[in-house]
């Protein structure tokens, strides 16, 4: 397995991550449909690139 390649992923996982519990945290503050969108979308991006870092392991 290219090491750069899955240092880069688990780079932009913990992004997500980051992203993800963020916008948990927005939502749980105002509860706006604004919000609820953003949670999705940190959500989808999590789940992306899980899904990612899995395929990594399942090639390497």
């Amino acid at each position: 397995m290219n090491s750069k390649l899955y240092y880069e992923f688990l780079k932009e996982l913990t992004k997500a991550e980051k992203e993800l519990k963020v916008a948990k945290n927005n939502w749980k503050l105002s509860k706006t449909i604004l919000n609820e969108k953003n949670l999705k979308v940190a959500e989808c991006k999590s789940i992306q690139w899980q899904k990612a870092v899995n395929l990594l392991y399942l090639k390497g």
